[in-house]
């Protein structure tokens, strides 16, 4: 479905959805189920979030400051916890100096190994990562083993200060690394069901594998891929999209 028309931005709105990026547009319209597709506008997302805000949401900024304050503290509360956890479970009670079981040096050191053992996906990739409902391209700031899940940030190299999301670790996907071809794993078949980056964005869409384009040798390959919902050539067949092969990924068994 198209999204609304631009005219009727509502007026006296202090909120200007115009500033916001075209994912955090498409974020708002998936959360609260309003009409769009792949292909929204920017310009016209921003009108169908203006109005459903000044029609529909009620904001108090005291609670949602008091929320937000506890929720930090409890964040904050939790990883203090863990790390007092972790030593705990390595020393033991021990005395005053911490020495206990550890008259041979050896558990400091097994310590040392094993905080420093790399985690699945290593700090600083990018990869996947399911938030909201959508695959955004994020990348790892670090991983809880106790908790099994990810703390990302949205990846977007014009964000200055990036969005931050705790992520189970079932819904991070690894994405091939740019000049890396051993990276790219298995090919896809024409057919084939995959997430890749929409053109512009950094969301990763369902599509089809309609063919692979072959590059010279040493060059990267692209695919052709059509994308759920995007709009359509003369035919009424979904348009194809060229996208590089280190942007697109197998999709999970439930997406």
């Amino acid at each position: 479905m198209a999204a609304s028309p631009l005219s009727g931005y509502p007026r006296n709105l202090k909120v200007d959805f115009h500033k916001l990026r075209t994912n955090t547009l498409k974020r708002y319209a998936w959360h609260y189920n309003l009409p769009s597709s792949a292909s929204s506008k920017a310009a016209e997302l921003a009108c169908t979030c203006a109005k459903h805000f000044s029609l529909h949401l009620e904001v108090n900024e005291q609670q949602v400051l008091h929320q937000f304050v506890d929720y930090c503290k409890a964040t904050e509360n939790m990883e203090d916890s863990e790390g007092r956890d972790s030593e705990s479970g390595m020393y033991g009670s021990g005395n005053s100096n911490g020495h206990k079981g550890d008259s041979n040096g050896s558990m400091r050191e097994d310590f040392r190994r094993k905080k420093s053992k790399p985690h699945p996906f290593p700090v600083g990739d990018k990869v996947a990562a399911k938030i909201g409902g959508e695959f955004m391209l994020t990348r790892i700031i670090k991983y809880s083993k106790r908790k099994k899940q990810y703390k990302v940030e949205d990846a977007d190299e014009l964000t200055e200060d990036p969005a931050k999301y705790d992520v189970q670790q079932d819904y991070v996907i690894a994405i091939p690394k740019p000049g890396e071809p051993e990276t790219l794993g298995r090919e896809y078949p024409r057919g084939a069901r995959v997430l890749a980056l929409f053109p512009g964005t950094s969301t990763f869409y369902a599509a089809t594998v309609a063919k692979k384009i072959e590059k010279p040798r040493g060059k990267i390959f692209e695919y052709g891929l059509r994308f759920d919902d995007d709009e359509k050539d003369a035919s009424g067949e979904v348009r194809i999209k060229k996208i590089s092969a280190y942007e697109v990924v197998a999709p999970p068994l439930d997406v």
